[in-house]
């Protein structure tokens, strides 16, 4: 609606006060407002400070956009009302803000929020508002109303516009059209250029004239002053459009980003970041935005992880961390042994433990045969379960500064590889061994307390013959578990090199098949973490496994690190085994994920010991 006081208006003091474009916080304001409460008492404030009053507001919600004209207090008022007039009749003062609450909060794309059925507090004068459209409509001086009245009315200047037809245009071009667009950009830069013209007409025309009068004089400085402020106008729109081109360039470059994201890059980005910042001692989130500013996702990640109470809302980050964590660890699983086999990974989530029903033994449940009338026999399912807690994994991987300063893809590529190998040997290291479990720690497959002792057995040599008979060991074993109908073999690459080549006495090979990926009818798992002197069998359901889905990392550069695998304490090592991250300029990154495994049935695993196949 438009009220009356706007309608007459001649202040030439006429807002935009707000527009549902993104602000510079990445906030959305819908126009929705409420302006009952507001309407009832409409002071107008400085900079948001309730008792720097300086005038009255008449507001209306036009063209999709909160609009309202400013009615200043009479000059003399206060000194601060006539500094605020002055500098608006200056045209520096010139941006407004607005103080309101929504009822409809809603994260959007840019990493901000879009915000609905708003109530409005109060309207400021300020320097600079978060809405970059929230601006003066006029573009003349603050004059009188005599002044804007005035007609150049000197023989020679009849071609010459009045004030009044030029506010009229001036309001009429500025008005912010909705769907504002480089077209209206381009019109309202060309429209400023005629009107520069068209004011320095007006000051030749007096110029020229010998005769010219005080008022016409007083006219002449007017338009002087006009023609400042309109090629200040001109730079600035000029320098609006060439922004938008590269911010449509930069839109452009960030789908392309998107479409082409690999798997596990949002999280690697993060670590780079988190790395760097330790270097440049920016905060991670400028860090990222500085190094990955065309990425905002990364942005938004980075915002998501350092600030920990905001990615358990929904609709806030929840997803993104999921995403980002997520496709990291899809990546790091399938490097390790422990990735490779057992059940689907669970993950703990907000849980403390996860506890896993399943089968003691089978067919206990079975059905029977019975004669008509005979009584059916009942039978009681014997079931087990085991609990899982997190189990602290924790690994540190060290970068020289010199490596961080390289070009942003190479210092990715070298972080994911780092963690992803350091992380993966340090898992499977503790997969492996034959460590007890504890609240530390989950045990490891050759722990003959969880495992049991009858599966952990010594191989019966290295000849083709003994070796069929280690297989038809485990799988006797197996299948007295009632286990072993699917798995995978769990082996080094020198221990697979030794079955492809290992030939019977006409020369032919004896186990070709580990040419193609499997053992005895059942795939092979390869890798350099399983000790050449074992072997494994892992049934597909003897293991369950749970990890968190978000790892913690951090960094220093003052850290003293024992440089071992298998560290103890500083003072109990040698001086040359110990590292100095500051005297060496080097950066630590630590990395630590809660882990926990348990073999479910014992018989499912099956190790062999002592191999020289």
């Amino acid at each position: 609606m438009k009220t009356k006081r706007m309608e007459n208006s001649k202040s030439g003091l006429s807002f935009v006060l707000s527009t549902p474009v993104v602000d510079r916080s990445g906030d959305r304001v819908k126009q929705n407002w409420n302006l009952s409460d507001f309407q009832k008492n409409p002071i107008a404030l400085f900079g948001h400070m309730h008792d720097k009053i300086i005038g009255t507001w008449d507001l209306a919600v036009k063209e999709g956009k909160l609009v309202g004209d400013l009615i200043l207090a009479r000059p003399g008022t206060s000194p601060l009302v006539d500094e605020v007039r002055s500098l608006i009749e200056q045209d520096i003062l010139k941006a407004t803000s607005i103080g309101f609450s929504s009822d409809k909060v809603k994260e959007n794309e840019f990493g901000g929020y879009d915000l609905d059925d708003n109530m409005l507090y109060e309207v400021s004068v300020v320097a600079v508002g978060a809405n970059q459209e929230a601006l003066r409509k006029s573009l003349k001086p603050f004059l009188s109303e005599k002044e804007l009245d005035s007609v150049c009315t000197v023989d020679g200047c009849s071609r010459v516009k009045s004030f009044e037809d030029q506010k009229r245009e001036s309001k009429k071009s500025t008005n912010i059209k909705k769907g504002f667009s480089m077209k209206t950009l381009s019109e309202r830069i060309k429209e400023l250029q005629d009107e520069i013209v068209a004011s320095k007409d007006i000051i030749k025309g007096i110029a020229e004239n010998e005769e010219a009068t005080d008022e016409q004089n007083e006219t002449m400085l007017a338009a002087t002053g006009t023609v400042q402020v309109l090629e200040k106008r001109l730079t600035d729109l000029t320098a609006a459009e060439q922004a938008i081109a590269s911010t449509v360039k930069e839109k452009q470059q960030v789908t392309k980003v998107e479409k082409s994201r690999e798997k596990g890059e949002l999280a690697t980005r993060l670590f780079v970041a988190i790395a760097k910042a330790h270097v440049s001692g920016k905060s991670v989130v400028e860090e990222a935005s500085d190094t990955y500013s065309a990425d905002k996702d990364v942005v938004k990640f980075a915002k998501a992880v350092t600030a920990p109470a905001d990615t358990g809302t929904t609709g806030w980050a929840t997803e993104l961390v999921q995403t980002g964590y997520g496709e990291f660890l899809d990546l790091l699983y399938p490097e390790t042994v422990y990735g490779k086999v057992g059940a689907k990974m669970l993950y703990f989530g907000k849980n403390g433990s996860l506890i896993v029903p399943s089968w003691a033994a089978r067919g206990n449940l079975a059905g029977s045969f019975v004669a008509e009338g005979a009584p059916i026999p009942v039978r009681q399912g014997q079931f087990t379960s085991k609990t899982l807690t997190p189990k602290k994994m924790a690994v540190i991987s060290t970068f020289t500064r010199e490596i961080l300063t390289k070009s942003v893809p190479a210092v990715e590529q070298l972080v994911k590889t780092a963690i992803i190998r350091d992380t993966a040997n340090a898992i499977d290291t503790a997969f492996l061994d034959a460590t007890a479990g504890s609240t530390t720690r989950p045990a490891g497959l050759l722990d003959p307390t969880e495992t049991g002792a009858a599966n952990i057995v010594a191989s019966t040599g290295a000849t083709v013959s003994a070796i069929l008979e280690d297989v038809k060991g485990v799988f006797g074993r197996l299948t007295a578990a009632q286990m072993g109908q699917s798995g995978v073999w769990l082996m080094n690459p020198i221990t697979v090199l030794g079955l492809a080549t290992k030939q019977i006495s006409t020369g032919q090979f004896a186990f070709a098949e580990v040419n193609q990926g499997t053992f005895a009818g059942m795939p092979i798992v390869v890798s350099t973490n399983v000790p050449t002197t074992n072997v494994f069998f892992v049934d597909d359901v003897a293991l369950t496994k749970a990890s968190d889905i978000a790892p913690e990392f951090t960094t220093s550069n003052q850290a003293t690190l024992v440089m071992d695998t298998a560290p103890v304490a500083i003072d109990a090592v040698s001086t040359e085994a110990v590292r100095s991250m500051f005297q060496t300029d080097t950066i630590a990154l630590r990395f630590i994920l809660g882990l926990d495994w348990a073999i479910q049935r014992q018989g499912g695993v099956q190790c062999l010991t002592g191999v020289a196949w």
